[in-house]
């Protein structure tokens, strides 16, 4: 598989939810099989596990366009004159947290 992308330049692009491994440990194995310019994006239920994936990525310039963000959900109670957003907050909606970004060029990121 990697000699074939190799021979094509790799993936376009990436998207990977990293429940037990870490979303820098899944970058680690994954990111070089992505071409130069190809995004992507890692879910975590962790916001500590995606912040790490976002500093290593930063640190030895793999990937520019960092974000890191969460899916943040809250329903709305929507009545006529009035709306309010329904103030029960549940863990149940943060759907986690996501690292996203865009490969730069391996012989150009030193």
């Amino acid at each position: 598989l990697r000699s074939i992308l190799r021979d094509r330049g790799g993936f376009g692009s990436l998207l990977a939810t990293s429940g037990r491994m870490s979303p820098a440990s899944t970058l680690r194995e994954l990111l070089p099989l992505l071409a130069p310019g190809a995004s992507f994006i890692i879910h975590s239920p962790y916001l500590s596990a995606v912040s790490e994936a976002c500093a290593w990525m930063h640190e030895n310039r793999l990937a520019v366009n960092l974000s890191v963000f969460d899916t943040f959900l809250r329903e709305h109670q929507a009545l006529p004159n009035r709306s309010h957003p329904h103030m029960n907050a549940t863990p149940s909606q943060s759907g986690g947290y996501f690292v996203s970004g865009v490969k730069c060029n391996s012989t150009t990121n030193r």
